[in-house]
């Protein structure tokens, strides 16, 4: 059972509960992410935010709804995410936090300037997030401005080390670079950013065996 109407949001009837279907885009460049004492923060407790929304690419095997967005679509501005820092700094004394952003570093202007607004707070801050190793090396001022900025641990998306099944999800920079990129950065930050990869079993034609290679070259590596 479907409803429309023009003084409520759709809806529909799954098991006699009422399933909301929003009618609009939901304005992240204005949020300004205002916790409550409601929400009863722990001191030291790290809090979710995000800087962004929707991903710029647009790899062969995710099937994530909000892909292929322009760089400059759906960002927050820098001086709203400062203020949200800010006001959870004075309310909650929050310096911790897990970046909700797809890819962190997608943006290269962006980055910079937010980089420069951070490391202008009063207040130093720690944060987690989802980092495009690619983009490391395209523009290697990133190496050095995400850790100075607050960076402690970044998610790399590997998805393998196979230079076929790399190729194949759309990730050919991957295909040549991954397993030196890998203990280079871990070399270039050491104790200063922790580094998890994330990889897919099974892609292309890789097979079992692939994949004992693939954890005996993680082993190996030393990374």
């Amino acid at each position: 059972v479907f409803q429309k109407s023009s003084k409520f949001p759709a809806f529909r009837l799954q098991d006699g509960l009422k399933v909301i279907f929003p009618t609009k885009t939901y304005n992240i460049q204005n949020c300004r992410m205002r916790y409550h004492d409601r929400d009863f923060i722990l001191p030291g407790e790290a809090l979710p935010i995000e800087f962004s929304r929707g991903c710029i690419f647009k790899c062969k095997f995710c099937q994530y709804p909000n892909l292929g967005k322009d760089k400059d679509d759906f960002n927050r501005s820098v001086d709203n995410i400062v203020d949200t820092l800010v006001y959870n700094y004075e309310n909650f004394g929050t310096t911790d936090y897990y970046v909700a952003d797809d890819t962190f570093n997608s943006h290269r202007e962006r980055t910079i300037g937010l980089h420069k607004a951070i490391t202008a707070l009063p207040f130093k801050i720690n944060f987690v997030g989802w980092t495009r190793l690619d983009l490391l090396d395209i523009w290697p001022e990133q190496q050095d401005i995400l850790p100075e900025m607050g960076l402690v641990s970044c998610h790399f998306g590997i998805e393998s080390l196979d230079p076929y099944s790399c190729k194949i999800i759309g990730k050919g920079w991957g295909a040549k670079n991954h397993k030196i990129w890998i203990p280079k950065m871990v070399e270039k930050w050491k104790d200063r950013v922790s580094i998890r990869c994330s990889l897919i079993a099974g892609l292309g034609k890789e097979t079992e065996k692939d994949w004992e290679e693939t954890n005996k070259w993680f082993a190996d590596s030393g990374t």
